[in-house]
């Protein structure tokens, strides 16, 4: 079918009689046809259809009064119900040029007044695009997550859609070109398919949302071409994702150029000049670790950058990728700690998920994250396992630097004693300094290594009785006593805690030299996978 009425702003005004009305209803298609006579004698006119345009409810009740009782035709009329409102009242955002059978338009783009006069302000604020991130990332996220976000599941984005459809004003008369309904904000390395899934299926629903790479105009640059889309916008969406705030965890880099937050940081500014509260309205994407959701939880802001800028450090060169590793017993410390292993290297650290198997947070400097340790790096730690050892130990971990140690209550997260010398704190210790130590987990591998602390120092280590706290076995080589073992020497050690982590990592030790590592089976004392790269097996680490 073609078109079959033509429509302009001389017969749509509003005296739209119920004849008028009925022969605009009955264009949507031959299934409509039959409600036209109802339409005319309950006298439903264009007057009467503005009244209750703002009132869905009571529309909808209309409709069951004009026999229109199917959902799916209700659902049609109102998503058509711009193209039927006369012209002048405030619910008539378009001007309709023609409709055809299929219920589609030709129109002219004639925003509504209130999103037209809130566009209007936007874009007459006078911002423009800074050259840097001003506010660092710490304090641009704690204001975004003060703000009720949209949970969405990457895998299944239709019950977001529905929320975000919630927000949007069918009736705004945002033609995609002058005025968006939203603007989609969303780091390309992280969320581009998620974004692109959202674009498509508002466009379904018959919004207009601004999408970078569909909406940006040929030859404007990026910065204009953005603050031009999100100033016509009526809605910020910004894509909060661990993969999108990861550059904002990384406490070495500048932040100054990051775009993401350079949009976050814009969206305030608008919606500030605008006054408008609702502007911004993150949608916080979940992540799938098999067939399990992990909704975005990552609102603790100690996590984030605190500054724009970092101070410039020159990092010694070092052959240990990985220097030193700490993990709190569980149920023992600040949440933040749980399931978690602090990964050092050099003066500088990171967190590592052990649930979850990716990088939590950083790098950060030590000076930064470890108020009061008195060195500058961490060679090893050790923690004696519960109930395990004589009570001054209970909760501690010594931490070894060089020569030196300190110990470090776990219960407060703070120093308990300072700097002392191995040698006078580690009666019998038969070497100079400490480079790994491994515990075995408990009733793990062979009885003679129960509740013993393997000590690796160059290429020999001896063995340490944690019950007694005394030296329970001399020097001896590492190629003599531990057969298999790939390397020279051990770097660091970790060790999964009982039950955390994926199975493949439970009763294992990965054992560290350079920039490789191994895997060794703590249930059978013997190597279990060849060596791999760090930057292949621990996918993130920095």
């Amino acid at each position: 079918m073609g078109t079959v009425t033509s429509l302009s702003t001389t017969t749509r005004d509003s005296k739209l009689t119920p004849e008028d009305l009925a022969e605009l209803v009955g264009t949507l298609g031959s299934a409509y046809e039959g409600y036209k006579a109802a339409i005319v004698s309950n006298g439903m006119d264009g007057d009467a259809l503005s009244l209750l345009a703002d009132d869905e409810k009571s529309l909808v009740e209309a409709f069951d009064d004009l026999g229109i009782t199917t959902k799916l035709h209700q659902k049609v009329i109102l998503s058509k119900l711009p193209l039927l409102l006369p012209v002048g009242t405030t619910n008539a955002p378009v001007d309709v040029t023609s409709i055809t059978a299929d219920g589609s338009s030709h129109v002219k783009s004639q925003a509504s007044s209130t999103a037209l006069s809130l566009v209007q302000k936007q874009t007459a604020s006078g911002i423009g695009f800074p050259e840097k991130l001003q506010v660092p990332p710490r304090a641009l996220l704690s204001r975004m997550f003060l703000i009720q976000g949209i949970k969405l599941d990457p895998s299944d984005i239709k019950p977001a859609v529905a929320k975000i459809v919630a927000r949007l004003d069918r009736r705004s008369g945002c033609d995609g070109v002058n005025t968006f309904h939203c603007f989609l904000s969303y780091r390309c390395a992280a969320d581009t398919d998620v974004a692109e899934k959202l674009y498509w299926m508002l466009k379904s629903e018959g919004f207009f949302p601004f999408l970078d790479k569909e909406c940006l105009v040929s030859g404007m640059s990026w910065r204009e071409g953005f603050l031009s889309g999100l100033q016509k916008s009526l809605l910020f969406l910004p894509l909060i994702s661990r993969a999108a705030l990861a550059p904002a965890r990384n406490f070495t880099i500048d932040h100054g150029g990051d775009m993401v937050l350079l949009e976050y940081s814009m969206a305030f500014q608008v919606m500030d000049v605008s006054e408008n509260p609702s502007f911004v309205c993150p949608l916080h994407v979940g992540q799938r670790v098999g067939s399990d959701l992990h909704n975005f939880a990552d609102f603790d802001l100690s996590l984030y950058a605190d500054r724009v800028e970092v101070e410039v450090v020159e990092v010694q060169v070092s052959e240990r990728v990985i220097e030193g590793t700490l993990m709190f017993p569980p149920g023992v410390g600040p949440k933040y700690a749980h399931n978690m292993v602090y990964i050092f290297h050099h003066d500088w650290y990171c967190k590592w998920n052990l649930s979850k198997d990716f990088l939590q947070q950083g790098p950060r400097p030590i000076k930064d994250g470890w108020s009061g340790y008195p060195f500058s790096r961490v060679d090893a730690s050790l923690v004696f396992p519960q109930g395990v050892g004589p009570d001054y130990a209970r909760n501690i971990a010594y931490m070894f630097c060089g020569d030196l140690y300190c110990k470090w209550n776990l219960v407060d997260d703070t120093l308990l004693k300072g700097a002392r010398k191995i040698k006078d704190g580690w009666k019998g210790y038969p070497f100079d300094q400490v480079d790994a130590i491994l515990v075995y987990p408990t009733g793990v591998g062979q009885s003679y290594a129960h509740n013993m602390a393997y000590m690796f120092c160059g290429d020999s280590y001896c063995r340490w009785d944690l019950s007694k706290d005394s030296l329970s076995q001399g020097a001896r080589k590492i190629k003599d006593g531990w057969k298999g073992y790939p390397f020279d020497q051990v770097d660091a050690i970790l060790v999964y805690p009982t039950g955390v982590g994926q199975s493949y990592a439970h009763n294992m030790a990965y054992m560290f030299c350079g920039d490789s590592y191994c895997r060794w089976d703590l249930s059978k004392d013997s190597l279990s996978q060849e060596p791999h790269k760090i930057k292949d097996g621990w996918k993130g680490y920095p």
